[in-house]
């Protein structure tokens, strides 16, 4: 039989599993030993708790916090618009989160456009007025999707206001 990992997230968690089976099994060893050797087993297997409990801490943190990359919230390619002066400039940001967390949406322009550009945080509605002073000016906007556990995504665009 071959297990087939998607991503190295997955193999973490399957590793973590095997571990915690394997101090489970030898803490039951080890107290039932203990205890046909006379020996008060209760510190034995505090230890083993506490070894069990940490293992189980780290699943459950690798399990359900994903921080970045493949792992993390993932933002689709924006498809960029013909830039027109006067002409309002609308792109809908579409992100993902493979735990279903709960998405944010950002972004960075530069140079700061003359009409100020608009991202609704929730929807990533993205909007822009650009302005006749903006012209033949080449433009770098950085779109991020971030989730509420610590992870994101970027794209970067470059466009040219057309006259």
């Amino acid at each position: 039989m071959v297990i087939k990992f998607n991503d190295d997230h997955e193999k973490v968690v399957a590793i973590a599993i095997v571990a915690l089976l394997f101090v489970s099994v030898a803490a039951i060893i080890f107290a039932y030993l203990a205890g046909l050797g006379g020996v008060n087993a209760s510190a034995l297997i505090t230890l083993a708790g506490a070894a069990v409990g940490g293992i189980a801490g780290f699943i459950t943190h690798k399990a359900t916090t994903r921080t970045n990359g493949s792992n993390g919230p993932n933002l689709n390619s924006p498809i960029v618009p013909v830039i027109n002066v006067g002409e309002e400039v609308k792109i809908a940001l579409q992100g993902s989160s493979p735990n279903s967390f709960k998405l944010t949406y950002m972004m960075e322009m530069q140079p700061k456009p003359v009409n100020p550009a608009e991202i609704d945080l929730d929807t990533g509605a993205f909007s822009w007025l650009p302005d006749v002073k903006e012209v033949n000016t080449l433009f770098n906007v950085t779109f991020v999707v971030a989730d509420d556990h610590g992870g994101s995504d970027s794209k970067i665009i470059n466009f040219k206001v057309n006259p």
